[in-house]
């Protein structure tokens, strides 16, 4: 059999972000930076030459923001549109503000604090209450339930939210020498200050 080498403890090899192995020192201090410029600056294009250069992570916040919602379970909610001709097909459109949640969905850890935002878990019931029964499906000509439904305003993303998810995006193995944040724009949270605020907290923790 080959022998395999042995890699010290002063020499780890990790996967950077332009995808070599490159040695890091434990004692090399980590790269962060956040790009924040005006739309039509090409602020993504800065971010992505800055991480290819320091060898760290890209991270686009809302990018994340969107992984962990789909990862939820969380879709927006489609109603049928009736044609407008007599022929013609219905359509699909989608309801601002309100949701679904996929059942088939079954997240953990930050992504099911995404789920609970929109679709809180029940309560537990009282002493001495039984707890109510689970739903089950209908029978074969009434099919399965409904999806939760729920219509939800803007402000469900909270700042410790949005640090749980930046910190989970920033152990992924492309970060590990650092990250570059293309942007703090985030539709689900305007407020570029709460943004920076929950970034800042990831970054220190």
């Amino acid at each position: 059999e080959q022998a395999v080498p042995e890699v010290s403890a002063q020499q780890l090899l990790v996967e950077g972000a332009v995808g070599k192995l490159q040695p890091l020192e434990p004692d090399v201090a980590s790269f962060h930076a956040v790009v924040h410029a005006h739309p039509l600056a090409g602020g993504a294009n800065i971010g992505r030459r800055m991480a290819r250069h320091y060898n760290v992570g890209l991270v686009d916040i809302q990018a994340t923001v969107n992984e962990l919602l789909s990862e939820a379970g969380v879709v927006p909610f489609q109603e049928e549109v009736p044609p407008e001709e007599e022929d013609g097909e219905p359509t699909m459109r989608v309801v601002p503000g309100k949701f679904q949640l996929d059942p088939a969905c079954h997240p953990t850890d930050v992504a099911l604090a995404f789920q609970e935002a929109f679709f809180p878990p029940p309560p537990p019931p009282e002493e001495g209450e039984e707890a109510p029964p689970a739903e089950e499906e209908g029978g074969e000509d009434e099919g399965p339930p409904p999806p939760r439904t729920v219509e939800i305003e803007e402000g469900w993303l909270t700042e410790s939210l949005l640090e749980r998810a930046v910190r989970r995006r920033l152990m992924d193995i492309d970060c590990v020498r650092g990250a570059v944040f293309t942007s703090l724009d985030v539709k689900e949270l305007p407020d570029r200050a709460a943004v920076a605020r929950s970034v800042k907290v990831a970054l220190a923790g």
